[in-house]
């Protein structure tokens, strides 16, 4: 372990090569040799390696003249470490005192050059926890207050984080460290500090009904803050409350652009082109008796595309982004009311039904004597539990297709809720003796 330590002075406090060892040879001789109080400086002979092993003198009985130990020394004298440590030839207390005093100043040398040498560890600011720690581990609090004024914290002192170090056995003098500390945060903090602020403000405004208030708010959050997804999103849902929907649209948009895996966006987004397009049609109440012109060609080959990309999307279960494409679909042909039945039911996967009912509606307009789509959106009021709507539009799906098994079950699932457990019951009994005649009729057809 001892050679292990001594080996560890850097070779660049001596210059390196043969000095560096003798450094290190001369170290380890002083530390071998200190045991009981002795020390000795080893003695370099011009004898050869046997002679310098056993430490005698010369043959002419006078004492050589000592010289600079060499690698090839350090390999005979470093091994020979026991049997110097057995019998230590015994000097004068005075030399003794001196090779002390010269180890040492070795040692300290070699722990400053260690020291200088070491890259300095980058401070980070202490975390709540880390400071309760040192607080229950018995660290005084004069010596966690250093640490605090010297790293800095990464947290906002409260008022029930200063009781618990109270509890814990603080003194006032970290307390005071820590109300004198700020937390370390970079100039990005700041700023999505303050756009949250301005956020939270103007969500504080949108529940008292101040909609041109937190519209204001939301927009300083932008300019503080352009790249918060959070901030264009409200900003887009309270354009909505004031119908402006094509300005709810862009923002929406731009919350999806900013994070693309914002759900809430993309429903926002759904139901703002829904909504901008129900206020469309209205405008043109009048003009529905009008017969409907023929899309382009283009515009309608384009209607195909979105719909199959919507399709697509409802198997990757990304409904929010499926509710778009068929949004849009809808918008290239208006005549087509494929793109408005899928996306009712996107909205009803959406637990959005009122805007699935309001979808339906649409494409009800466009094949009044469709039995399938009356059916669903009987099943979309009975979600909503408009239940005398929903009876009016299974009676509607039956009338038009009266083995429709589904809205038989459907209606008597609205009855029951209605407490018509009569009806209820009797609709059950057809819905199943439907269900097991067209099994049968499968079963022939496969045979």
């Amino acid at each position: 372990m001892l050679r292990s330590i001594v080996a560890r002075i850097p070779s660049s406090a001596t210059g390196g090569g043969p000095a560096a060892l003798s450094l290190q040879n001369r170290v380890l001789g002083y530390t071998l040799r200190a045991v009981g109080g002795r020390a000795v400086r080893p003695q370099a002979h011009r004898a050869g390696p046997a002679r310098v092993a056993h430490g005698r003198r010369s043959g002419s009985g006078s004492q050589s003249e000592p010289r600079s130990i060499s690698a090839a020394d350090c390999q005979n004298v470093i091994p020979d470490r026991k049997v110097l440590l057995r019998n230590p030839p015994a000097i004068p207390w005075q030399v003794g005192h001196f090779m002390k005093s010269q180890l040492l100043v070795v040692l300290v040398l070699f722990l400053a050059i260690g020291l200088t040498a070491a890259p300095q560890a980058s401070r980070k600011p202490l975390t709540q926890d880390q400071i309760m720690e040192l607080v229950k581990g018995s660290v005084p609090s004069s010596r966690v207050a250093d640490l605090v004024r010297e790293n800095g914290i990464s947290f906002e002192p409260t008022e029930e984080y200063f009781r618990a170090l109270r509890s814990a056995g603080a003194e006032p003098v970290l307390l005071d460290a820590l109300g004198a500390a700020r937390a370390a945060k970079s100039p990005e903090q700041d700023v999505a500090g303050q756009a949250k602020q301005h956020i939270k403000a103007a969500n504080a405004l949108m529940d008292t009904g101040d909609i041109d208030g937190a519209i204001v708010l939301y927009q300083k959050a932008i300019q503080v803050r352009p790249g918060d997804a959070e901030a264009h999103r409200l900003l887009g849902v309270a354009l909505g409350k004031k119908k402006d929907w094509q300005r709810d649209i862009t923002e929406q948009r731009m919350a999806i652009q900013l994070n693309p895996d914002d759900a809430a966006a993309k429903t926002e987004l759904a139901v703002a082109l829904h909504s901008a397009e129900a206020e469309q049609a209205r405008r043109d109440e009048p003009h529905v008796a009008s017969p409907v012109k023929a899309p382009a060609q283009d515009t309608s080959a384009q209607a195909q595309q979105v719909f199959a990309a919507g399709q697509l999307q409802v198997g990757q279960r990304k409904f929010e982004a499926a509710a778009i494409s068929f949004s849009e679909a809808a918008q290239l042909r208006p005549d087509w009311a494929d793109p408005l039945v899928e996306r009712a039911k996107v909205y009803m996967k959406l637990y959005l039904f009122r805007e699935a009912i309001h979808s339906y509606d649409q494409a009800v307009k466009l094949k009044p004597n469709d039995p399938v789509i009356l059916n669903l959106r009987g099943y979309a009021n009975y979600s909503a539990s408009e239940f005398k709507r929903a009876v009016a539009d299974f009676d509607e799906a039956i009338r038009l297709n009266p083995n429709m098994s589904e809205a038989y079950q459907n209606r008597g699932n609205a009855k029951w809720q209605m407490g018509d457990k009569a009806g209820a019951n009797m609709d059950f009994e057809k819905a199943k003796l439907l269900g097991s005649g067209a099994q049968a009729r499968k079963n022939t057809k496969r045979r």
